[in-house]
């Protein structure tokens, strides 16, 4: 951060900041652990299927997503085994845990929770799917849209009032509570 923005933070922020993230991640793992056992323990194929399909498959059927769900694992382990000594939290592979435990995280809780959630679906069937080309420029359009947004609320909460910089989510509740209010007001009787 001190090279692409001039912006010191300072090492104590530094280090209380990764301390927190990495208490949350072993959270995190431990949640899904437990997850894993009781999904296993308890015995009921709804539990299981899910989890045996994301990481080996179900009944033949393969995933894209197995290989994606093995890589998260393999992240959220190594940015663990990173930021767990204390020595190595604010070494130069600090950046790389970060981003591993983000993208670990991202896998995880995104298409973890999606193409988990519902495959095998309720029949006890599987139904591949992986998204079109058109569905992946939709979501990078929204992703684009929110980071525009982001940016220009940003810029607007610090130039607003001179010498007085207003956080961005009231900037961005300013705009957005309006918006959303006139959407429900608008299709009020059609829902």
């Amino acid at each position: 951060m001190r090279r692409l923005t001039g912006f010191d933070p300072g090492r104590d922020a530094v280090k209380t900041l990764t301390t927190i993230i990495t208490y949350a991640m072993c959270i995190n793992v431990f949640f899904y652990l437990l997850e894993v056992f009781t999904a296993f323990y308890s015995g009921i194929p709804g539990h299981q299927h899910p989890l045996v399909f994301l990481f080996a498959g179900h009944e033949g059927h393969v995933s894209w997503v197995t290989n994606w769900m093995w890589a998260a694992v393999v992240m959220a382990a190594a940015s663990l085994i990173i930021l767990i000594p204390p020595q190595w939290r604010t070494g130069p592979l600090l950046p790389l845990a970060l981003v591993m435990l983000v993208a670990a995280s991202w896998i995880d809780k995104g298409l973890g929770l999606l193409i988990g959630g519902f495959t095998p679906n309720m029949f006890e069937t599987v139904t591949e799917y992986a998204p079109t080309g058109r569905e992946i420029i939709v979501a990078l359009g929204v992703y684009a849209v929110g980071a525009l947004v982001l940016s220009l609320a940003s810029i607007a909460s610090k130039n607003l009032i001179p010498g007085a910089i207003i956080p961005v989510g009231i900037v961005t509740s300013l705009v957005g509570v309006p918006f959303f209010l006139s959407i429900i007001l608008r299709h009020r009787g059609q829902v």
